[in-house]
């Protein structure tokens, strides 16, 4: 015969005993209240979507110039780099033009150049257009910059070498505008700041070469005086050391001239060159399809996930963990 306390123990996993089975009638009979919040839930998804202005991604793929040897060497990004705080000589080309896309130099003109929503819409920048609020034209500056970067995606292929640059905007004219601003601009300022160090790299060598010009003509001045009061040196030998330094001093300062002269000719002629170091593949065209709100896809998740919910909150109620806790709560209230 079985003790008292081992029936008890024995009967007490059959009150843990769970069926979902149990709470369909439950469900059924809150089917009205469920009901009522799953279509209100549904009815304030459906208004919010219709609220929330629809949004529009443009998109362009850029090909770059990733030689950095290249770059370099025509002057091009060193200072671009320090415009973003990018050091090229550590870090790969291929990050460095997504830094300068996003620099203020770059944005700058993007922000404050006028588009319009339409064709047939006034034209405004987007500091009027996004209603920027600042206590000065700086600040409005830096909430607009702020403001494009986030709306901003700059990926590079590895291995196609590409970057691809999406803009995402109000509308579809202005979503591609902004995009093929971004780009024009980019190549403007690469090729602007190029030009500008390849004048300055110009103007050293011009300096150097005269320097060294008249340190030649010097060096040949001393040696023609030395041969006229030394005629006949072969029969000294510090005569003889003494020409062939000066002669030395010629030929160094002669190779040093010729060579900046050929630097001199290549600088000029890169100066004059209006050669791009990126290459839009494909400009950004205006896009079909928002890319949000996603109305119907946010509206069925809406209802689904409160239908769940309040079935679940029905379910919870008769699971054997809430007849605890109601009683603990009941132990404590009598006490």
């Amino acid at each position: 015969m079985e003790s008292k306390h081992n029936q008890k123990t024995r009967t007490e996993p059959d009150t843990l005993e769970f069926s979902f089975l149990a709470v369909i009638p439950d469900i059924w009979a809150k089917r009205k209240s469920i009901a009522i919040f799953v279509t209100g839930a549904t009815i304030a998804s459906i208004v919010y979507v219709l609220l929330v202005p629809s949004m529009y991604t443009a998109e362009t793929s850029i090909l770059p110039e990733l030689d950095k040897g290249k770059i370099l060497g025509l002057g091009g990004m060193a200072d671009l780099a320090a415009v973003t705080g990018l050091n090229v000589g550590d870090a790969p080309v291929s990050k460095l033009y997504p830094m300068i896309i996003k620099s203020a130099r770059v944005l700058r003109e993007v922000i404050y150049a006028h588009y319009s929503m339409d064709n047939k819409g006034d034209s405004t920048d987007l500091i009027s257009l996004w209603k920027t609020k600042g206590e000065s034209e700086e600040e409005k500056l830096e909430r607009a910059l702020r403001t494009l970067r986030e709306r901003m995606s700059v990926t590079f292929d590895n291995r196609l070498g590409t970057l691809v640059l999406t803009v995402e905007m109000e509308g579809p004219k202005l979503a591609a505008d902004v995009a093929n601003n971004i780009t024009r601009e980019l190549d403007l300022y690469t090729r602007t700041k190029r030009r500008t160090n390849v004048t300055a790299q110009r103007e050293f060598i011009e300096q150097r070469l005269q320097e060294v010009e008249q340190s030649l003509k010097t060096a040949e001045n001393i040696l023609r005086s030395f041969r006229e009061k030394n005629r006949r040196v072969t029969d000294s030998p510090q005569l003889l050391l003494e020409q062939g330094r000066l002669e030395r001093e010629v030929l160094i300062n002669s190779t040093i001239f010729i060579e900046l002269k050929k630097q001199i000719e290549v600088a000029k002629i890169e100066e004059i060159k209006n050669i791009p170091l990126i290459n839009v593949l494909d400009p950004a065209r205006e896009p079909i399809e928002r890319s949000s709100p996603k109305r119907r896809q946010t509206v069925v998740i809406v209802f689904v996930f409160s239908l769940l919910l309040a079935a679940g909150l029905i379910v919870a109620r008769r699971l054997p963990m809430m007849d605890a806790l109601k009683r603990n709560l009941q132990v404590l209230k009598l006490r």
